[in-house]
């Protein structure tokens, strides 16, 4: 499944050919210095520069999408399969998104990355590592730039992580404690007002130093042990926990089957999914719950009526062909190794939640790939 940022970039222009000639510090130097959407799309479509190991080079949002699943960014991100996905789709857009020009008067809408910024950073330290590199081989020159910008994305990736996973739990925020003249960042419940905060920590924390290597994480692991992480469970959650906890003829379970059969599958999806929209991709919660329930419906019309294009539902929603992939994608089906996109294991939830349509889903022989969606993505704790 190759869908990449650059999807949203403007189109080809005449002389494309010209940008495959350019190295990749030439590619940077035209987007920094002129936005140009051209190059940035030969960047992310053409350029693999990126490796893991004996692994073949690969293309930027490839790269990425392989660091998921690597241990040590497990560990980043506390083993919690939403914030992974939410620094993911911050990580692609640092990379990929050039603002466009707003008119006076529109209303200010939520502020994204610009990749200028973060191609200039690359520009920095690629001058910095050519003052210090052997001159005159082109090629080498373009291994060592590759291997300069792939420290930049992980550097990135981790920064990510960590603001993926502030933002993942409502019921904690940052906490700046001041300690010796210095600042030591750390997380506590919201419930306990910045005072309190300072005095718990004056009271447990025992011989403080901001200079210590590792001391911030030795007073997080104190608050986590003492205070506990408190967290919110989201409503799919709590639903799929009575579905499967219970015998098929609760009334929880008899309220959610007349409610599909009065409105239909789609609108009792729509709606669930309009509810959760915290628990959404960024991108996805940016839409907000009247358009997203439009936009799930209308996925399901055009599955039933046979005209799925994704990159036209994606235009009508002003919503990126990756994001929407990530969505409501179909093509994932093409690699068995791909990720089923989020659309698509709700409903696999819906349907093995509900006796009826178990029983229905069996019949039509469908069973099998509802239970190999759910088999393989178990639902994260959100």
């Amino acid at each position: 499944m190759n869908h990449h940022p650059a999807d949203t970039c403007a189109s080809v222009s005449n002389e494309q050919f010209l940008y495959g000639e350019l190295s990749i510090i030439e590619l940077a130097e035209r987007i920094v210095q002129h936005g140009d959407r051209s190059a940035l799309k030969e960047f992310h479509d053409h350029r693999t520069l990126f490796k893991i190991g004996g692994s073949p080079s690969m293309l930027f949002v490839d790269f990425i999408d392989e660091l998921r699943s690597k241990p040590w960014v497990l560990k980043w991100i506390d083993h919690n399969q939403l914030v992974l996905e939410t620094a993911y789709d911050l990580t692609v857009d640092k990379f990929s998104h050039i603002p466009s020009k707003e008119k006076s008067g529109d209303t200010p809408k939520k502020e994204r990355p610009d990749c200028r910024h973060y191609f200039k950073a690359f520009l920095h330290m690629a001058t910095d590592w050519r003052a210090n590199a052997s001159k005159g081989n082109p090629i080498l020159e373009e291994v060592g730039a590759a291997r300069v910008f792939q420290k930049l994305v992980i550097r990135h990736f981790r920064l990510s992580c960590m603001e993926a996973l502030r933002g993942s739990n409502p019921m904690m925020s940052r906490y700046a404690w001041p300690v010796n003249g210095a600042v030591i960042n750390v997380m506590m419940p919201t419930s306990m007002t910045g005072r309190k905060r300072a005095e718990w920590l004056t009271a447990h924390i025992k011989n403080p130093d901001p200079r210590r290597e590792g001391e911030k994480q030795r007073i997080q692991s104190i608050i986590n042990e003492r205070l506990g992480r408190p967290r919110q469970v989201g409503l799919t959650r709590r639903i799929r926990q009575d579905l499967f906890g219970r015998s098929a003829d609760t009334p929880l379970d008899v309220l959610m089957e007349q409610e599909i059969h009065v409105h239909g599958m789609a609108s009792v999806v729509a709606e669930e999914k309009a509810e959760c929209i915290a628990y959404q991709r960024p991108a996805i919660q940016a839409l907000g719950k009247p358009l997203l329930k439009k936009l799930i419906r209308h996925v399901f019309e055009a599955l039933s009526m046979d005209q799925y294009e994704e990159k036209r539902i994606a235009e009508r929603f002003g919503m990126s062909r990756p994001t929407f992939s990530r969505f409501a994608g179909s093509r994932w089906r093409k690699d068995p190794s791909s990720r089923p996109p989020d659309l698509w294991r709700n409903v696999a939830q819906t349907l093995a939640g509900h006796a009826i349509f178990v029983e229905k889903a069996k019949e039509s022989g469908v069973w099998p790939r509802v239970q190999e969606i759910l088999n393989e993505n178990p639902e994260e704790e959100a």
